[in-house]
């Protein structure tokens, strides 16, 4: 990981740092700070004040017709949806309206200006500093006990818990703690309050790292993020890694000739049955979990509640009719399973908001290159796959997903992938 830092490199820096402040933050959950109201406006106005920076870096702001047509018409769209539900209009039109509108802008200056791969890069460059310095704490802190932290208290799911904080840079959350062989392991949850949401972002940071090349991403980059993937002990992380290796080894690596096809097929084989044996195992172990059933009641719970909303659902942020759907008893009323949550709350209506940048940027991929179509292709399904897992989809790091991808889809050239390659 090379660091040749550029005034306009510190700003994709600082707006890689703030994606990464996520709901499941520690830094806002902890106390006093949980208790202020508005803390994670902190993390909007960062990205809001530094994504318009910079678009105005390189000058004038140019966006072609195209954009400014698009823009329009998903503004549009996201208006008329909340004319139509009026749930939570403030906190909607701020993330799905105005930062909604930051982000494509700054996108498109990305791709005009080339630098689209090299934001990637640095966002995979942030994920790793995260890593590496939870790996460290984790290991001669929560492992062999050689650091101490002090203990800090925090709120999560609405009840009051206790974390031990190391310097800011990582906490330890007992409450998350696992049992691997028979034994206790307190699980990395890096500077978040739970092991699934570290492994989230770990998945975004893995999805462009795993299918890139050597030259662009070191394999001790990457081996770094799957270290600290293996240490969260988060099953869908475990999951998500065996995934990207099979897609990658699949999609990326042409086979030249019979024997190296024979060799391809073998690999990706054993790969999807080790997986499914794998995700079998740990299914039947997690089976009768209270994580497990709950997960299990959420999907049933928000199934029932689309039924009820098919169209535009029960409306942004919603919960009570979720709520009155349980049937499994739960500490709080928290929800996860991201995308049938989606389903509740936005009905067929935003699942097409969210499906659409996927679809339209495959064919805007292809027309560069094979291998860029395979690199869009494996990060979508792994963004797809997260989202189905957790409870993801109002997060800042999947609204600024969402706005590269209409952004990519029409304004990225093949002369622009050019003038990348030349940048670099």
């Amino acid at each position: 990981m090379h660091l040749k830092l550029s005034s306009y490199k510190i700003i994709m820096y600082i707006i890689a740092l703030s994606l990464l402040m996520g709901s499941s933050c520690m830094w806002f959950l902890t106390l006093p700070f949980a208790l202020i109201d508005g803390i994670y406006n902190i993390q909007y106005i960062l990205l809001a004040l530094f994504c318009v920076i910079g678009c105005f870096y390189h000058g004038k702001i140019r966006v072609n017709h195209k954009s400014l047509l698009i823009l329009f018409f998903l503004v549009m769209y996201l208006l008329f949806y909340l004319l139509v539900t009026r749930s939570n209009p403030l906190s909607y039109l701020i993330k799905f309206v105005l930062i909604f509108v930051i982000f494509f802008s700054f996108c498109n200056t990305l791709i005009r200006n080339g630098k689209i791969r090299e934001f990637a890069k640095v966002f995979v460059n942030v994920v790793s500093v995260v890593a590496s310095i939870s790996l460290f704490f984790w290991l001669f802190g929560s492992v062999l006990g050689l650091i101490n932290g002090v203990s800090t208290p925090y709120i999560w799911g609405e009840n009051y818990n206790t974390t031990v904080n190391y310097f800011w840079l990582y906490f330890e959350n007992r409450i998350q703690a696992a049992e691997l062989f028979g034994q206790p392991v307190i699980r990395n949850t890096g500077i978040y309050a739970e092991a699934p949401g570290f492994s989230g972002y770990l998945i975004m940071a893995l999805a462009i790292a795993i299918p890139a090349e050597k030259e662009e991403i070191s394999l001790k980059q990457k081996a770094l993020l799957v270290v600290t993937m293996l240490t969260t002990l988060s099953t869908k992380g475990l999951i998500a890694v065996m995934i990207l290796i099979a897609l990658t080894y699949l999609f990326t690596h042409p086979a030249k000739s019979t024997s190296k096809l024979i060799q391809k097929i073998f690999f990706t084989v054993t790969i999807v049955i080790g997986a499914s044996i794998g995700t079998s195992l740990l299914l039947e172990d997690k089976s009768t979990t209270m994580s497990y059933l709950i997960r299990m009641d959420d999907v049933r719970a928000a199934v029932n509640t689309w039924k009820n909303h098919v169209m535009f659902g029960a409306g942004y942020m919603e919960t009570n009719e979720i709520i009155q759907n349980f049937s499994v008893y739960r500490p709080n009323n928290g929800l996860s399973m991201g995308l049938t949550l989606l389903l509740a709350q936005g009905g067929i209506y935003m699942i097409l908001f969210y499906a659409a940048p996927f679809i339209v940027a495959l064919p805007a991929a292809r027309r560069i290159n094979r291998k860029l179509f395979m690199r869009v292709l494996i990060f979508g399904v792994m963004i797809v796959f997260n989202l189905f897992i957790s409870s993801f989809q109002y997060d800042v790091a999947m609204i600024f997903i969402l706005a590269c991808g209409y952004a990519f889809s029409c304004t990225y050239s093949k002369q622009k992938y050019l003038q990348l390659d030349r940048s670099e």
